[in-house]
Formats: C-alpha cells, sequence, structure tokens
C-alpha cells in the first residue's frame, strides 16, 4: 500500500488527495466530524498529543467493524454495539463489558444453611 503510494504520488502536487473509493463527500464529512469532535475531547481532557488523524481512522474502522457484526446478529441490538465501542475507544480493553457467557455465576444462597 505504501508502495503504490509512493508511485502514484510522483509528480503530483503537494496535498492533493490519494484516489480512494470511500472518499465521498460523506465520508469526507464524518471524518471530519469525528476528528474535530476527538480534538476537543483531548483539549478539554489535557491528554497528551496523538496523531489525529490515525486516532480518527482507528476510531471509525472499530465503530464500522462493530456495527457491520451487530447487523449480523439477532437480534439487533445498537445500544450495547455502541456501547462496546465507545468504551472500547474510551477506556481500552479493560472497560469492555464482558459476555453474559463469561459472567461470574452468581451463587444462589442456600436457604437451609
Amino acid at each position: 500500500m505504501a508502495t503504490e503510494q509512493e508511485t502514484w504520488r510522483l509528480n503530483r502536487p503537494v496535498g492533493e488527495q490519494v484516489p480512494h473509493p470511500r472518499a465521498t463527500p460523506e465520508i469526507v464529512a464524518v471524518f471530519n466530524e469525528v476528528r474535530t469532535g476527538l480534538a476537543k475531547v483531548l483539549e478539554r481532557e489535557h491528554a497528551p498529543p496523538v496523531d489525529l488523524d490515525y486516532l480518527t481512522a482507528a476510531c471509525i474502522a472499530v465503530a464500522r467493524e462493530v456495527g457491520d457484526k451487530m447487523l449480523e446478529r439477532r437480534p439487533v441490538d445498537t445500544a450495547a454495539a455502541a456501547d462496546f465501542a465507545v468504551k472500547l475507544i474510551l477506556g481500552g480493553v479493560p472497560s469492555l463489558p464482558r459476555p453474559e457467557s463469561l459472567q461470574p455465576e452468581e451463587k444462589e444462597e442456600d436457604p437451609h444453611g
């Protein structure tokens, strides 16, 4: 991918966008909106500087992939998918909800002591 990009960029003006099948006006607008939102949060939280373009792309990719998996499930649970993506992005793996099959079982108290 990097080699293809370098080859394409030869004799191109600086800053010219690489043709990409996903670079529709809507996708660019979403990217810019997410990037702006992340920049505001990072500034407000006094977070260390990061590559905002990579962070934005990663967050969008996580949300997209989680959304695709959500659509494969029945019933479709938008709240659970959104909760998972947000927790992963903001808190990492330790903040993720555990699947019900992995939850520690609650022990019923023995009424006979």
